[in-house]
Formats: structure tokens, sequence, C-alpha cells
């Protein structure tokens, strides 16, 4: 689109006609988006997905897919701008990763106190703030650390391989216990199950004598079903069983991922086959879910964390 840019004035016409270009750009990647999702559902890209999910969880959805299917080996991304305040540089020839963006645009509201009052200055009169609201969106360029060149960002987590117990167990542990809206125990539990999130009786139990890391996945595993398949979250609606068991391990997956741990081989025996047949529109609401229950879930762990060493593999 760079040709748009050579022109200091544009016809009515001309204006109509970058509209209509931009609008089948969006609507290019849109349709990615719906096929990319349905590919990489029944297969081990799946894995993948929410591996990088785990690094960009405060994306949307549908920018978490963009970023997956043009560069699935992605670890941090940026836009040009933020990577030169960083004293980083795209290297000469680099690709950028397209992510939909939106167009935000400034209004003057009227300031209310926490019952809905508007708030008045000395004056009396009524203050107002300026807040950005989103009108249009348009197509954005980010690229990957891994495209750039630079200082080196220390603060950045990077991931390592499982090699043994997680460092900053204990912590993380009482972390994710904090999170659950109902008690959590460790007991022996016979019959095999690795851990249990009891509607009826209101408890979280987990298995004892695992190892840490076995132990912090189940823990966020049913810490997911206690937050997001109770009667009090689905609110009277219904969540067949597989799609429960997905979300709360795919959600686990991506939080341990986070953490730079790797539980995969506990994560998907079952979940090839889930996308086969679904629509569209229930696949998105799942991987939706899944995604801002992780995000809220990795903040929140990370949070309380802070005093202490990031968790992460000894």
């Amino acid at each position: 689109m760079s040709e748009w840019k050579k022109k200091k004035t544009y016809t009515e016409e001309e204006k109509q006609l970058y509209k209509e270009e931009k609008q089948k750009e969006l609507d290019e990647y849109s349709e990615r988006i719906e096929n990319g999702i349905l590919s990489f559902l029944d297969s081990d890209k799946y894995k993948a997905f929410l591996a990088i999910s785990s690094k960009f969880y405060s994306y949307s959805l549908n920018n978490m897919v963009l970023i997956y299917l043009q560069r699935p080996d992605a670890t941090y991304v940026a836009s040009y701008t933020t990577w030169k305040k960083l004293k980083r540089y795209v290297k000469k020839g680099e690709k950028a990763i397209k992510i939909i963006t939106p167009i935000k645009k400034g209004f003057l509201e009227e300031k209310k106190d926490e019952n809905g009052k508007e708030i008045l200055n000395e004056k009396g009169e009524v203050e107002k703030e300026k807040v950005y609201k989103s009108v249009a969106f348009s197509i954005g360029s980010i690229f990957d650390i891994s495209q750039t060149d630079g200082e080196p960002l220390t603060a950045l987590d990077i991931c390592s391989e499982l090699t043994g117990e997680m460092r900053g167990y204990e912590k993380f542990i009482e972390a994710a216990k904090s999170l659950a809206p109902c008690p959590v125990s460790f007991q022996e539990i016979t019959g095999g199950a690795k851990g249990y999130y009891s509607g009826s009786r209101n408890e979280i139990v987990v298995n004892v004598g695992m190892s840490q890391v076995q132990t912090a996945k189940t823990l966020i595993h049913e810490i997911t079903h206690s937050l997001l398949h109770s009667k009090e979250a689905l609110k009277g609606q219904k969540k067949d069983a597989a799609s429960a068991e997905v979300e709360a391990e795919s959600t686990a997956f991506m939080v341990l991922s986070a953490f730079s741990i790797n539980t995969e081989e506990y994560s998907f025996p079952y979940i090839a086959t889930w996308g086969s047949g679904r629509e569209m529109k229930e696949l998105k609401e799942s991987l939706q879910t899944i995604k801002e229950t992780a995000g809220t879930i990795i903040d929140a762990i990370r949070e309380k964390m802070q005093e202490e060493p990031s968790a992460a593999i000894a």
C-alpha cells in the first residue's frame, strides 16, 4: 500500500478505493484466522499454538492465531517503534508479522463517581476526561525478537527445557491455591486419579506423592474446573465433559508453559480429535475462554510471586 503515501491529497474516488482495499485486506486476514483454527485443532499444531499463546495472551485471540500462522517460533513480539525504544533494531529485509490493530479516537466524557454521579469542579462545572475508543480496524506490523539486533533484554523470561523439579515450587503452589474459589487439599487418591474438583463438596483434592511438575499441572487443571465449570460459573448453561476437560487441560498447559514447563506428554492424548465436527463459533468460544482464563491465572501467580524468583526448572 506504499503507493498511497506518495500523494498529499486524494480524490473521493481514490479514498473509496483505498477503503475498499483495506477492507479486503482485513477480510483476507479474518479468513486466514478461521482456516487456521480449523486446521490446527485437529493436529499436533494445537500444542504449538497453546505454547505460543502462553507468551502472547495479552493479544486478542485473532491476533494470537495470526502470530502463530506467520511465525510459530515467535517468543517475544513488539512493534518497530517499541523495539527502537528498547534500543533494538529490526534487521534489514525482515518480513513483518501482520496483525489486526484497532484505530482509536479520543472522546471527551463526563467524569462520574462510583455511584454514577457527575463529578463537579470548583466552578460547579462537570469535569471531563479524554477516553480513547476503537472506531475501526487496520493491519499493523510487529516483529519477533529474533528479527532484531541490539541491546539484550535481561527482563525476558526465557524458556528452558524440562530437566528437573520446579524452582520456586512452594511459592508457585501457594500462589495457585490462593486463586481457587474453594478449599484445596493434598490427599492420597485411590483409583489412579491425579486430582479432582467436586462442585457438590466445594473442594479441590490433589493426589500426594507426585512430582512437583505433575502436582503443579494437576492443581492448575482442577482450579480451572472450579473457575469455569462450577454451577455458579456456568449459570445454568451446559458444558459437555469433553469440552470441559479440554478447557481445563489446555489452560493448565498454557499456564505451565508460561513458567517454562512443558506438560504436553500429559496434556494431549485426547485433544487431537476435539475439533472434529464442531462449529467455528463453538471452537472460538472455547479458545477465547482458555486464553482469558490462562492469562488471568498467569498474571495472578506472577503478581503473588513477584517477591520471589520466577518459577523455573532446576
